[in-house]
């Protein structure tokens, strides 16, 4: 990511449609989360109104109160995960089909999509929205549909899945355990959840 913008500031410094020049500052945290706060405010402080930076979510919400006071952009670039806005930062996470579409179509190929989609249709109507604002329901489908296509490519693994949906269970379940304070009580197949008695059993309050 550093490489990066230092490359964008060198291209857009060396275009001559542009009447100005962009001179980074380059500050390093070595992975340190309390430096993140230090070098902000000593950047904010000489006067710097933009700042590329912050890896993990920790350290840009750490940061935040910082250019909130001063009045300045902190331009995120790492993936975001919802549930926090700011007009002080920019946030460039991905949006849903930015993570779905590449990932299918190299596990699984294009056949997937109707599986994926299938299961989690709201996903399919919101592909072009940014992940940040998907509600954090959503957000979990968007990350079971990933693991659900991964797990279509390849053999001998294993994925529990704590689910209450029955038909999401049914869809995507080899096999079912019903647990009760923590100590599985029963193991069905998926089409034993057809069964009301069992249902009753088992799942009725």
């Amino acid at each position: 990511m550093r490489n990066g913008a230092l490359l964008a500031f060198d291209e857009i410094s060396r275009n001559g449609a542009y009447r100005f020049e962009l001179e980074p500052v380059a500050a390093d945290p070595a992975g340190d989360p309390a430096r993140y706060s230090q070098f902000s405010a000593a950047l904010l402080g000489e006067g710097i109104r933009h700042v590329v930076g912050c890896y993990t979510s920790s350290s840009r919400k750490d940061v935040i109160p910082l250019f909130e006071k001063y009045d300045t952009l902190l331009w995120y670039p790492s993936h975001y995960e919802g549930f926090e806005s700011s007009t002080n930062v920019v946030y460039t996470g991905a949006a849903p089909n930015q993570h779905i579409i590449p990932l299918i179509e190299y596990l699984a190929g294009p056949s997937a999509y109707e599986q994926v989609y299938g299961l989690f249709p709201i996903l399919k109507e919101r592909a072009g929205q940014r992940a940040g604002t998907l509600s954090g329901g959503q957000q979990q489908q968007l990350a079971i549909g990933r693991i659900i296509v991964d797990f279509n490519r390849r053999t001998g693994i294993t994925i529990v899945f704590v689910e209450q949906n029955l038909d999401m269970i049914r869809a995507i379940a080899q096999r079912c355990y019903v647990m009760d304070k923590g100590r599985i009580v029963a193991e069905l197949k998926p089409h034993d959840l057809d069964d009301r008695d069992t249902i009753r059993k088992h799942l009725a309050v």
